[in-house]
């Protein structure tokens, strides 16, 4: 997973056990779900490792998709202002890779 790092920024987008049980529904189509406290004991011991490689964590559980995608966008606007701070330019300065982080709703 150290590449992910390595070529940009990673969203861990964080949910419970619960949330992801009720997210995916239908359990038949997923073999690792068969054996829910082999599900479970992934998860936990997962769930550090996704933290420890995320740049940025957002909470998921009891968030809907428009919400959501409304904390991404604002969490990339506000990454994208820090870094124009620190490195003291404008925004018309910046290069296009920056500004496409600029994402319209």
């Amino acid at each position: 997973m150290g590449y992910l790092k390595h070529d940009g920024l990673v969203i861990y987008l964080k949910a419970t056990f619960a949330t992801v049980c009720e997210r995916i529904g239908d359990i038949s189509t997923r073999p690792l779900f068969q054996d829910s406290s082999r599900a479970l004991s992934l998860f936990t011991e997962r769930t550090p490792i996704y933290e420890s490689f995320a740049d940025v964590t957002i909470e998921t559980d009891g968030v809907s998709t428009d919400g959501l995608t409304g904390q991404i966008v604002s969490t990339l606007e506000n990454l994208r202002w820090a870094a124009m701070r620190l490195l003291d330019i404008q925004p018309s300065v910046l290069s296009s890779e920056i500004q496409s982080l600029t994402v319209s709703h």
